[in-house]
């Protein structure tokens, strides 16, 4: 009969190191939260929802209401992050010499040569897949990028995300295509001049003050051209939950390894803005429109077939748990924050418009 082996914390923890090591993406994201997810799948992200300042009026008396406004409640938004992606491994290896125990040197041979060709590419891939998704900014091209235009189309777009409050160390990452175009700008700086920086792994160098991470053609997003990173903006948790092995198993010639890991990738809602993808406006949503009359408020969009998603507390509809699929006029009353987005299959989110409703 079979015996098992559940590896140890040491052994599992080596492995988890061992996939930031090897990952394209490791560099690009908040590692703050990944301990929230210890022992969990589900972590619950609460956020204060803010209102609009008011003007104080002096001439206001109890008997005519306060000086300094109309009293709001505080309320939150929550943003919830479950890990729904599962990846798992089943695989016989060769018996070790000594038929009694595990061929642990073999085992780690296997998973090394599985981590580097099969399992960190789909990790990779997967998280850049998600963050293009719902990134806070999807950056609508009307021309493709040249060797021409490639520079100014990225400096024009970086100061779009300036201009959200992104500031600090961002990423620009990049397929290698574009890579030696950039590196000919005046606006590029060299490795060897940023000694004593601290950059994200994988910089080749820096343009317009962002650290420049070339990115495998494969592993990019569909119809991404480019992305800029803050890492504020992304996270990736992942945990082994089940990591054995089976030595003589019932009707297998050899050991037996097995292996599941949870992982995920998701976008903080407040920093949202963190992540911009570059795209051509083709594959980018409308975004929708609202329009208000005897107070209800109509939202339409110009892309055919795209729902649109819709809160009326000032959440943010791509992720808040408040969100609703838009069907009919919505009826508003006095202090109504309308934030509506739309979505497409294939196509990347349209930005948040925004109508406050006064009464």
């Amino acid at each position: 009969m079979g015996t098992t082996i559940h590896f140890s914390e040491k052994h599992m923890q080596r492995l988890m190191n061992g996939f930031d090591a090897a990952s394209l993406t490791d560099g690009l994201y908040n590692h703050d939260i990944d301990l929230e997810f210890s022992g969990v799948k589900t972590v619950h992200a609460k956020s204060i929802l803010t209102t609009p300042l008011q003007k104080y009026d002096a001439t206001k008396n109890i008997d005519t209401g306060s000086r300094y406004g109309t009293t709001v409640e505080v309320s939150d938004d929550e943003q919830v992050f479950e890990m729904g992606d599962k990846i798992s491994l089943s695989l016989t290896i060769d018996k070790s010499y000594n038929v009694d125990q595990f061929n642990m040197k073999k085992a780690g041979e296997v998973m090394k040569a599985y981590k580097e060709e099969q399992i960190v590419p789909y990790l990779d891939k997967y998280r850049m897949d998600k963050w293009a998704k719902d990134g806070g900014m999807h950056y609508a091209l009307t021309d493709a990028p040249t060797n021409d235009n490639i520079a100014q189309i990225v400096i024009k777009a970086r100061n779009a995300q300036r201009n959200r409050r992104v500031t600090g160390k961002t990423a620009l990452v990049i397929p290698y295509q574009y890579l030696d175009v950039l590196s000919l700008s005046t606006q590029w700086v060299k490795l060897e001049k940023l000694g004593g920086q601290v950059l994200t792994k994988g910089t080749m160098g820096q343009f317009y003050g962002m650290d420049v991470v070339p990115f495998i053609d494969e592993l990019m997003p569909a119809n991404a051209l480019f992305m800029m990173i803050n890492p504020k903006a992304p996270i990736a948790p992942k945990k082994i939950n089940s990591f054995k092995g089976h030595v003589d198993p019932p009707r297998i010639n050899g050991d037996l390894l097995e292996f599941l890991m949870y992982h995920d990738a998701f976008v903080m809602g407040k920093k949202a803005d963190g992540i911009l993808v570059g795209a051509m406006t083709e594959h980018v949503v409308a975004d929708p429109k609202i329009a208000v009359a005897s107070g209800k408020a109509t939202i339409t969009c110009d892309t055919s077939g795209a729902t649109i998603k819709y809160t009326t507390n000032g959440a943010d509809p791509r992720y808040s748990t408040e969100a609703k699929t838009y069907t009919a006029a919505v009826t508003l009353t006095a202090g109504d924050q309308v934030r509506a987005c739309a979505v497409a299959e294939g196509k990347f989110t349209s930005g948040v418009v925004k109508y406050d409703h006064a009464g």
